[in-house]
């Protein structure tokens, strides 16, 4: 376990000294080797496996930062700015902020980056997760019932039999997702892109499709229920969605 020194830049977000939101009053360039202090900038730095432990980081620029591994117990992060922080692996019982949750070692919460995160199984209903990253992670069986998954990427991502029950997914983008008999229920998914998804038993009742962009390869069967506003491209008949020619 490292202790505060002789991290380095990781990821796009290294490069620019622009803040995104929250970290009020950090330094404009980011110092990866400075100690834990209020309104540090770490952004895009490499945290991997550092001791936190009881650090006061409240106000601190975590944006696009790479935590996994470290150890937040007692530490204080209060209005961080956790924009496209990456993590798993966390320890410890951090205070975050409000719109944060640490769920199965990783930080949760609206503009993560939780690319290849395993939260199988996980309780993320209720909660905002606007604008997340989800590419390649593992929500099979995972509650997002009432979530809000606005404007967030589901590419690659495994929701077979995942809870989306009254999500709010406006604009979301699910590129080559698993969908197998996932719960779109009365998910808000108006001007949402679905391209080339696999959807077998997966629950369409009542889900809003107002100007949802269905497209590329359907892999459907055993549908079950019909959602809003389907497009008149395509045709629910037998459990199956398909296209129509010449629409």
């Amino acid at each position: 376990m490292r202790r505060f020194f002789r991290a380095t830049l990781v990821g796009s977000l290294a490069a620019g000294s622009l803040l995104v939101a929250g970290g009020a009053g950090a330094a404009s360039t980011p110092d990866c080797s400075a100690d834990p202090a209020p309104h540090v900038n770490f952004k895009g730095c490499d945290l991997r496996k550092v001791d936190f432990s009881n650090a006061d980081l409240t106000g601190a620029n975590l944006s696009g930062a790479y935590l996994k591994g470290a150890d937040l117990g007692g530490a204080d992060l209060t209005g961080a700015n956790l924009f496209r922080v990456r993590s798993g692996s966390i320890t410890g019982d951090a205070t975050l902020p409000d719109s944060f949750s640490l769920i199965n070692g990783y930080l949760v919460g609206p503009m993560a980056n939780l690319t290849g995160a395993d939260l199988h199984g996980q309780d993320l209903s209720s909660i905002s997760l606007k604008r997340a990253i989800f590419t390649g992670a593992n929500l099979a069986h995972a509650d997002l019932s009432g979530s809000v998954v606005e404007y967030a990427t589901f590419s690659g991502t495994d929701l077979t039999s995942a809870s989306l029950n009254g999500a709010k997914a406006a604009r979301s983008q699910f590129m080559n997702a698993n969908l197998t008999r996932t719960d779109l229920s009365g998910a808000d998914m108006t001007a949402a892109i679905v391209d080339t998804p696999v959807m077998v038993g997966t629950n369409l009742s009542g889900a809003e499709w107002l100007n949802l962009s269905l497209r590329g390869k359907v892999t459907s069967s055993g549908l079950v229920g019909s959602p809003k506003h389907l497009s008149t491209s395509w045709v629910l008949s037998g459990g199956k969605l398909r296209f129509r020619p010449g629409t």
